[in-house]
């Protein structure tokens, strides 16, 4: 638990990092120019600082359990067969498998996140991987609220970033 802790802080603070080291990479990202353009408005470089909170947030939430679901992917077993039973699919194929998949995807997700790469697209993928996950697990599922905070957070986080389109 330690190590996937320290693990996930690394990460995080090298991506963090890596904006300031390589500015002109970040610079030509679209969704950072529409926060940096020196012509916008002022309240738009306001927005910038005031999603970072935001975005590290979830980011390190999709880091967590994005290692999680690569390092014990056996949970899948029993979760992927509720999962998919109650989406009406039938499936034959190992749920370990998909579960590192969604891990992959976590982590991928998170590191958008935080560097701001696509992050119109990063927001509306972790907006509906947290929809699904509530539609599917309301009732099975302790943390309801959690996720109903994170879902809340994300959707905020795709409203900024598209301009409420």
């Amino acid at each position: 638990m330690r190590n996937r802790n320290l693990a996930i802080t690394i990460i995080i603070g090298i991506i963090f990092l890596l904006q300031f080291i390589f500015p002109e990479f970040f610079a030509s990202l679209p969704t950072h120019r529409l926060f940096t353009n020196p012509d916008s408005n002022i309240g738009l470089l306001i927005t910038h600082w005031s999603l970072l909170p935001l975005k590290i947030s979830l980011a390190f939430v999709f880091m967590w359990f994005g290692i999680d679901n690569l390092a014990h992917p056996e949970g899948f077993d029993n979760i992927g067969d509720v999962f998919l039973e109650k989406l009406g699919i039938k499936h034959d194929f190992n749920l370990q498998t998909f579960g590192r998949l969604q891990g992959i995807v976590e982590i991928l997700l998170s590191i958008a996140l935080l560097t701001g790469f696509y992050l119109d697209l990063a927001s509306l993928i972790a907006t509906a991987l947290l929809a699904l996950i509530l539609i599917v697990f309301w009732k099975a599922s302790s943390m309801f609220v959690r996720d109903l905070g994170l879902l809340g957070s994300a959707l905020t986080l795709l409203l900024i970033t598209t301009g409420g389109k």
